[in-house]
């Protein structure tokens, strides 16, 4: 992995200590965001999203994929609430019903969906509780609601890896040949 260190600002606020490189065979990058909130949409909720008017942080895991994919997000029931049922789609259904008490999915395509969210998948889901995951276009985004130290960016990175191999090669094949790959 390559620090690129400083940062850059963007619209939603600050992007600094970027790292960027491959991480067991898979390009990543990991950063952190910080804002100020607006004092209309102050929380009590502990981790990134704290009062106004003082400054918020959360790290993030992104990786590009080869391919675009529906939007799709997986996530604990809790973490991200109505933003995340806008920017993903609609919540959607699962099986077993552990897992439908634990977590929320949404997406854009609920066959999609289905195909990603395959017996093994959802075991390692259950195994790792505490991520929000989601696939927006041709992006992997990874989070936890956190500022992360160094061992936790390895951490997400491989969270991220892991959860991306687990993607049946029969999704990728499809996502090549409606890209005319």
């Amino acid at each position: 992995m390559v620090d690129l260190l400083g940062g850059a600002d963007s619209f939603f606020g600050r992007i600094k200590n970027i790292v960027r490189g491959t991480w067991r065979g898979r390009e990543m990058i990991g950063c952190d965001l910080s804002w100020r909130q607006p004092a209309a949409t102050s929380s009590r909720r502990r981790g990134a999203f704290r009062r106004a008017d003082e400054d918020n942080y959360l790290s993030v895991c992104l990786s590009c994929l080869e391919c675009r994919l529906p939007a799709f997000s997986v996530s604990e029931k809790g973490l991200l609430g109505r933003l995340r049922d806008a920017l993903w789609g609609e919540p959607i259904e699962f099986e077993p019903e552990e897992f439908r008490k634990r977590f929320r999915i949404c997406s854009s395509d609920p066959d999609f969906a289905q195909r990603v969210l395959h017996p093994q998948m959802i075991a390692w889901l259950l195994e790792h509780p505490g991520w929000h995951i989601a696939l927006t276009e041709d992006l992997l985004i990874v989070f936890d609601g956190n500022r992360w130290t160094p061992d936790e960016y390895t951490e997400a990175f491989d969270v991220a890896t892991q959860f991306l191999d687990l993607v049946p090669e029969s999704v990728w094949e499809a996502c090549r040949e409606r890209a005319g790959m």
